[in-house]
Order: structure tokens, then C-alpha cells, then sequence
């Protein structure tokens, strides 16, 4: 994920539900197609490494194609990227062979050709500038469409060819196969294997970007505090202080052998690791003293209120006893932080920001200092480190000059007045007779419950759509899946994409939505701008995504929320897959996001049609500081993963409670999603696991939503149609990322009808009344430790965290009694008016649901044979199957 950031702090209730849609995935974009479609991939999946058999193994090897054309030469196999070597021209041929390509671009008149992912052309009269990456030859093993027997590529593995006489020079001199040269104070570790969660190699922080160079990562890491940085499948950055060897030794990888050569986005010319190979540098703690900042002197600041629940600083440092504030502030200095605290006596915290609710002021925390009166725990008698529940602070470049604390060592000053900080070891000023003032700060969640002057006077619900699964799509597909969507309460599609140039076809199928939501009516239309995939390092990339916004913001295909209070412009939302760490070639990625919603052109053209922008991103890290960062840029918080479990139990509130407490803008969009299984394997999309799904997942998601509706703006369903990770509700149409084997034969559109009971009652905040019988009853296929042996991806990944049960849920008219089977089990529940819950343990054989009246069955739910609970399946699938009457 581009920029994203994930601190070791809180990873517990964090960590595991931030796999969803792209942090710990092996992300990929999708083919740009410049002019005929291509091979059509999904914005969140890449191609096979290489292309498998039914079996899960590699092709044999294919030779080359003898037949070029006079005075074209082969220059071998080279990394390609989303970013493209060669990008001026493309096509897709079931005649493709390096030959029948390399006519197609001289045809066009383009001296540069290659094949790839073997019925792709490209074409081109030279390399992008960022250069290329020799690749292993039988990495470009793929066979071509027009001939098995010829080699024409691989997943993201170019075969180019050239007529250009200096062709081959100019490659080698762009290429490179060495390790690059680190920045000052770094030095090349070594090149490792990583391993999956929860065992990271470098677990501590984690950040992608569609720009990843080696300097890059290395300097993020360093910005939080950590030594080593680890770049890993060309786009991913990993940090930590040690190595993570809880589940055995680090394992190296033999560099020379090209496995940690992956090119780096930002840079082909350098190498930024491969699939969990990571190629690690480490910062050289005997040059920390040659890197100072401008003003080392360290102050001591206010004595603060400190909540478990909201820690002033955000990097907890491990020291050893005895405890000592000077052993504090140096362990801060040397992770490059400048303001420190220590808290309880023995805990020592940094940061380079408060962590505070918005618009809170600093002083607000303030307390008396001798609430910091515990004594450092085996140090100086004499000396105090804070309490529990209260943090000493001290400072250094003057980074809380700003605060305008009104409290020094001794205690409060009257309001018109305030003291410089104090260095160690001055002597303190005759405060006089100053009054003395204790602070209690209310619960910031009780707070964020409360509705707000800027929220949403009519909720809605939108819906997740993934653009890149919409390939085949027509006008007619569009109005078909926005009827649908509307006849369940939905009252817009978020476009999810990561392509969007001249001729991308994803372009041309959002150009059909908009214009299918106009005509619908009464529906619309919002971005997702993915930016673990769309670049964000330059105003051309903003460019972009400005240009998108002002296109169709001002459009009746747009959706438009009511005006923020105070305002007669009516907000259009702007939301995110990431991209909190794009700057989009500014200094800072405040600045680079105001370049866009704030962007004088953008403003004028939505205020010209009465609208202006509510940014409301999916940010995955960042989230503690961004209040005071983002303040004026962002207007809310979308928190995608809240729509699962973030482990092994039922859904909670936990997440969004954080993410509310830490919400930079008035607005706040909440998920819900009704499933979730992967099953890619290792020469594929490499990610195999599941979430817990149980207990009624989607049903008490959004009950849960309704308890919190005041501090819900907009809901988002977390999926349409992401069939790669079985989240989806919509029919299943479009493309497929692969993902046939286990979507295929189960239907989710149960709980697509499901949906317009929740969103109803979630838009009027009242459940309504059921008049008709519903039975919705869904299941796996196979029991949790079913044996699939000829599966090659194997079991996933927290498969012990569902159980093997048959539900159902039925919205009932009226008392009665409802039977449930599943195989051989089977039992009869009474019925109450409503919403009622049940669950038979699975058995082999079909699943069945009954509501039975006065000794007739008024509804019954038989899916017969589409659907068969078997105890020995051909392959692990953790998906479900839904029926409903």
C-alpha cells in the first residue's frame, strides 16, 4: 500500500484486519491497455509469475522465436512494472509471437517491440526513462498465444527486441544487477527471506509506494526511529530496530542470483527486493553522532494528561534498568525524535507530535508538575518520571515552542502569561503565589458518539465496485448493476480503479457509469482513487486526479451530499484506497492533497455548478498525528477494514472507535462487508487466508452500525464485486481476477437483498416492519481442517478461525417455527416476528431452510443440488453459499 504506515503500537487490534484489498497483499495493476483491451486483470491482482497447469506447475521451457525480421536484434528478458518500460503503444493478439510483434510495431512505426504475459505487444522507440532490469531468462517462459512453442513473456517479464543499432548499448547502460548504494549513515545488510504473518521479518512499520526506491524506504524508516528498512516485491517498505526471529533464524538469499533484483518503481535501475525476498539495509548507530540536528539541547516541557487509550507520543522505547530521564532523551536523539516523556515512573515515549483530539488545544492536557512526581524506578531517588496517567515532557529544536503552554515545572501561570521552557539544569524563575489548577479531560470516544454540525442530514449507503473487474462491461451492464443496486437501498458505487491515462479502457467504462447513474436517476457515483497502484510523486499524477474530479464532480452522475453547515454548497465525496503518504511532488503530503481538493481550478468548477469537495480517504496509518497534519485537507475518515473481525472473535466497535478518535475531519464513512477468502498461491497472487465471517457477519455488522449510527455519515459495502476475495454481493458478472475456482456456483445475492432491510433502517433509523417472509440460510462447502492434498496453494491462513455451521437468518412476519439442515442435521427453532438467528452444525449432503405455519411450510429454501457440504473436497474453498427465497 502506497505510503501506508503501520505502527508496531497497537497492533493487536489493528494488524490482522489490515491485510484487506492491498497492505499485506502482493498488490498488482492491472495491463494499461493503450489501444485494443488486453489480458484483462483486476486493479488488485498482478499475473502469474509463471503461467501453471492444472497442477500448479510451471510450463516446460519454450525456445525463441528464429524468425525475426532482418536488422531486429533480441535484447532478453527485463522486468517490467505498472509503470511500464514501454508505454506509447499496446495490443492484444491470439497471434502473438515475438515475430508477429515485432511486425505489428514496425508496421506503427516503432523501433522498439516486446512481448509479454503471452498475447501482449508493446511497442515503444525507447525505454521509459527509469530504465530496465535484466530478468532470469526463464522467467520470460510464458508460451505465445500464436505459437505454445515459442517463449513470449511472463507476469510483468518483458522478451524485447529492438531495429535501433545502439539498442543494446543503451540497455546495458540503463540496467543494472548490482545492490544499490546506500545514503549516508546506511549500509547494505544483506538479502533475506520474509516470512508471512505473524512472523514478518521486520515487523515494526510498513509502508507501499507506486514510487519505492531503496533511498526511499530507508528514509521513512529512519523519519519514525527505526534502523533497518527492508524493500521487498519492488513496491514495499519494512522496518524495525532487531530482526524478528521468533519463528527461527533469518534466512539469507544469494543476491548474485538475481531473487532480490525486483526493479524499483521509482527507479528501474535499482533493485528493491522480490516475492518475500527483501533486500535490508541498516542504519550504522556509530553515525548517529555525525548526523545531528540543528539544536541538540534538550528543555523540559509541561507536565500532561496521558490515556492508555490515546498516547500523547507514539513510539514506546524498551530501556533497560536502571531507569533515568537522560537515558530517555538519549534513546529518543538517537532515533531522530524530538520530544520525549516519560510516564509511570519507568516508561519512556517519543514523537515529533502530540497526538490530540481535533481542535484541542495542548493546554488543555496540562496539569500541575507535581502530578509527575513518581520516582524513576532503580534510578536517582531525587528524580521523578512522570505518573501513571500523566507524561513529563521534553523537547529539543524547539518543537513545542508552539503549544503556548501555560505550566512550567512548578505549576501553572495565570493565562496572559507564559515561560520559556526550562534547559536541564537551569535554575527555575519565583513563580509567586500562582494558582493552581487541576485538568481533567473527558473521554474523547464519549465525544466522537455524539452527531456533529457538519454531518450528513441524509445518510446513505454506497457500494464498493471495482473497476478493473468491469472489462466487458456496457452502458447497458452499468444501468442492469445500478438498478439492482438501488432497488437494495444503495445510493452510489465508489469506483475503485488504478488506471486511468489516455485510452485506458478502465476510463472509458467509469465514462459509462456516470453516464448510466444520469440516466437511472436517483443514484451515483463516487472515486475511489487506489493509490497502491495510480502514481503520486509528481503534479503530473495529481493532474490526473484532478482532472478526473473536475470532469465529472460538477455532473448529475455525481453523487452530491447535503452542504456542510454554514455553507449552500452542496459536498461531493472524494474517497481513497491509501495514499497517505503521497506528495505529489511537494514537500509534504498535506501540501500534495491540497494541490488537489484545494486546487484553485478544481474549487472554481465545482462552485460553478454549486458543489465542493468532502475528501474523505481510506488511510491505513498516519492515524494518531493526523488531526493536526491534515486539518483543512481531509473532511472525514473512511476505515475500510472496520468491516471484518480483526481476529479470531465477533465483530466489535473497537477499530472504529479508534479511527473516530483520531478522525481528522467532521465525516466519518464506516464499512461493512459480508465475507472474506483468498486462495492465491505462491506462483500466483500469493495470498491465502481468510477472516472470520461467522456469527452472522454482515447481519451484525450493521447492527452494530445502527447502535453508532450518530457518528456514522456514510456507510460503504465492502464489496460489489471483488470476487478475488469473495466480499462481493452483486451478481457475478464481468471479469474474474482468477478467482473462478471458488466463486463460481456461489451466489452472494442474498445478501444483496439482505442489504435493503439494514440500509433502510440505517437511512430512517428505524428497523421497518416485516410484512413477508425472508429465509437467507449460507455455508462453506467443506469442514475447517478438511484434508485437500491436491490443492497446491494449500490450507489458508486462519482457517481455525471459523466454525462448520449452516446459517440462516429470517425476517419473520410472525410467530411459527423454522427447521434448518444441513445433511443428516436438522433442527426446528421457534419463530418470533422479526429478525431471528440460527445455526445447525454442518453434515455432509444439501442445506435446506423451512418456515413452517399452522402444519404448513409457507416458505422453503432448497437449494438441492447447487450446493453439496462434502468431507473431502478437490480444493480448500472457505467462501459461501448463499440461498434465500
Amino acid at each position: 500500500m502506497k505510503g501506508t504506515f503501520t505502527y508496531a503500537t497497537g497492533l493487536s487490534l489493528l494488524l490482522p484486519a489490515l491485510a484487506s484489498h492491498d497492505i499485506y497483499r502482493r498488490s498488482r495493476a492491472p495491463h494499461n491497455r493503450l489501444d485494443i483491451p488486453l489480458q484483462k486483470r483486476t486493479i488488485h491482482e498482478k499475473p502469474p509469475l509463471y503461467p501453471l497447469n492444472t497442477l500448479g506447475t510451471s510450463h516446460p521451457s519454450k525456445r525463441a522465436d528464429p524468425s525475426l525480421p532482418e536488422g531486429w536484434v533480441a535484447g532478453g528478458c527485463i522486468y517490467d512494472s505498472e509503470q511500464r518500460v514501454m508505454k506509447e503503444y499496446a495490443v492484444k493478439s491470439a497471434e502473438n509471437t515475438p515475430a508477429h510483434c515485432i511486425a505489428t510495431c514496425s508496421a506503427h512505426g516503432f523501433s522498439y517491440a516486446g512481448v509479454e504475459f503471452s498475447d501482449e505487444c508493446w511497442c515503444s522507440n525507447g525505454f521509459d526513462g527509469r530504465g530496465t532490469i535484466q530478468a532470469k531468462s526463464d522467467e520470460c517462459n510464458m508460451p505465445c498465444a500464436g505459437d505454445p512453442s515459442l517463449a513470449c513473456g511472463g507476469g510483468y517479464r518483458m522478451l524485447w527486441f529492438s531495429k535501433d543499432p545502439l539498442a543494446l548499448e543503451h540497455a546495458s547502460s540503463t540496467s543494472s544487477n548490482s545492490i544499490t548504494s546506500p545514503p549516508d549513515g546506511w549500509t547494505y545488510a544483506d538479502c533475506i527471506r520474509d516470512r508471512p504473518e505473524p512472523n514478518r521479518v521486520l515487523p515494526a512499520l510498513f509502508f507501499q509506494s507506486a514510487t519505492m526506491t531503496p533511498a526511499q524506504c530507508m528514509d521513512g524508516c529512519r523519519d519514525h526511529g527505526y534502523d533497518l528498512a527492508g524493500v521487498e516485491y519492488g513496491t514495499q517498505c519494512w522496518c524495525a530496530n532487531d530482526f524478528n526471529t521468533s519463528d527461527g533464524p533469518v534466512e539469507k538469499v544469494d543476491h548474485d542470483e538475481a531473487d532480490c533484483g525486483k526493479p524499483c518503481p521509482g527507479d528501474h535501475t535499482q533493485r528493491c527486493g522480490d516475492e518475500w525476498v527483501m533486500q535490508v539495509y541498516r542504519f550504522d548507530s556509530s553515525t548517529k553522532a555525525l548526523l545531528p540536528r540543528a539544536d541538540p539541547a534538550w528543555v523540559e516541557g509541561p507536565c500532561m494528561v496521558d490515556q492508555q487509550s490515546q498516547r500523547l507520543l507514539s513510539n514506546q522505547q524498551s530501556l533497560s534498568s536502571p531507569f533515568m530521564t537522560q537515558n530517555c532523551l538519549d534513546a529518543c536523539a538517537s532515533r531522530g525524535f524530538d520530544i520525549a516523556g516519560v510516564y509511570a515512573g519507568s516508561d519512556c515515549w517519543c514523537g515529533n507530535n502530540l497526538n490530540l483530539n481535533e481542535n484541542e488545544q495542548p493546554w488543555k492536557r496540562e496539569v500541575e508538575r507535581d502530578e509527575c512526581s513518581s520516582a524513576c524506578e532503580g534510578g536517582d531517588s531525587q528524580e521523578t518520571c512522570g505518573q501513571a496517567g500523566r507524561t513529563l515532557l521534553f523537547s529539543r529544536n524547539g518543537a513545542l515552542d508552539s503549544c503556548s503552554f501555560g505550566f512550567t515545572r512548578k505549576g501553572s501561570l495565570d493565562n496572559a502569561a507564559t515561560f520559556p521552557l526550562l534547559a536541564l539544569g537551569q535554575p527555575e524563575p519565583d513563580q509567586g503565589s500562582l494558582p493552581s489548577i487541576h485538568v481533567v479531560v473527558p473521554d474523547p470516544l464519549n465525544l466522537n458518539q455524539q452527531a456533529n454540525t457538519e454531518s450528513i442530514v441524509d445518510k446513505m449507503v454506497i457500494a464498493h465496485h471495482m473497476v478493473g473487474n468491469t472489462y466487458p462491461y456496457t452502458l447497458q451492464t452499468w444501468i442492469s448493476d445500478i438498478k439492482l443496486a438501488k432497488s437494495a437501498g444503495i445510493d452510489a458505487f465508489a469506483l475503485n480503479f488504478g488506471e486511468g491515462g489516455q485510452g485506458s479502457w478502465q476510463k472509458a467504462r467509469m465514462a459509462d457509469a456516470f453516464t448510466a447513474a444520469q440516466m437511472v436517476g436517483g443514484f451515483g457515483m463516487i472515486f475511489s482513487f487506489d493509490m497502491t497502484v495510480l502514481p503520486c510523486g509528481s503534479q503530473d499524477d495529481a493532474s490526473v486526479i484532478r482532472n478526473y474530479i473536475m470532469t465529472y464532480g460538477p455532473t448529475l452522475g455525481h453523487l452530491a451530499i447535503s452542504p456542510a453547515s454554514g455553507s449552500a454548497l452542496r459536498r461531493i465525496v472524494v474517497s481513497t484506497f491509501a495514499g497517505e503518504y503521497c506528495t505529489f511532488g511537494t514537500g509534504s503530503v498535506r501540501d500534495g492533497w491540497l494541490s488537489i481538493v484545494k486546487n484553485p481550478e478544481v474549487v472554481s468548477r465545482l462552485e460553478a455548478a454549486g458543489r465542493e469537495i468532502a475528501f474523505i480517504p481510506s488511510w491505513f496509518a498516519r492515524i494518531e498525528g493526523r488531526r493536526g497534519e491534515f486539518n483543512g485537507v481531509v473532511q472525514g475518515d473512511f476505515h475500510w477494514n472496520g468491516g471484518w473481525p480483526a481476529g479470531n472473535n465477533d465483530i466489535n466497535w473497537d477499530t472504529d472507535a479508534y479511527h473516530l478518535q483520531y478522525n481528522p475531519g467532521p465525516l466519518y464513512m464506516a464499512s461493512v462487508s459480508p465475507w472474506f477468502f483468498t486462495h492465491y498461491g505462491a506462483n500466483s497472487f500469493n495470498k491465502n487466508w481468510i477472516y472470520r465471517g461467522d456469527d452472522w457477519l454482515y447481519a451484525s455488522r450493521w447492527e452494530l452500525l445502527m447502535e453508532h449510527r450518530a457518528a456514522v455519515d456514510l456507510v460503504e459495502i465492502v464489496t460489489w464485486n471483488d470476487y478475488g476475495e469473495s466480499s462481493y454481493i452483486g451478481p457475478i458478472e464481468g471479469d474474474q481476477p482468477n478467482s473462478q475456482a471458488w466463486v463460481n456456483g456461489y451466489p452472494h445475492l442474498g445478501f444483496l437483498e439482505m442489504t435493503s432491510y439494514y440500509a433502510q433502517a440505517y437511512k430512517t433509523e428505524a428497523y421497518p416492519t416485516i410484512s413477508e417472509d425472508k429465509v437467507y440460510i449460507w455455508s462453506r462447502p467443506h469442514p475447517k481442517y478438511a484434508n485437500a492434498p491436491a490443492d497446491p496453494v494449500g490450507r489458508p491462513n486462519n482457517a481455525d478461525w471459523t466454525d462448520d455451521y449452516v446459517w440462516a437468518l429470517v425476517m419473520s412476519s410472525g410467530k411459527g417455527q423454522f427447521t434448518l439442515r444441513s445433511g443428516a442435521n436438522s433442527e426446528t427453532f421457534p419463530l418470533k416476528a422479526g429478525v431471528n438467528k440460527f445455526k445447525v452444525s454442518n453434515s455432509p449432503g444439501s442445506i435446506r431452510g423451512t418456515i413452517r405455519r399452522l402444519g404448513v411450510d409457507v416458505v422453503d429454501v432448497n437449494p438441492g443440488s447447487q450446493f453439496t457440504y462434502t468431507l473431502d473436497p478437490p480444493s480448500y474453498n472457505f467462501n459461501v453459499f448463499v440461498a434465500n427465497n
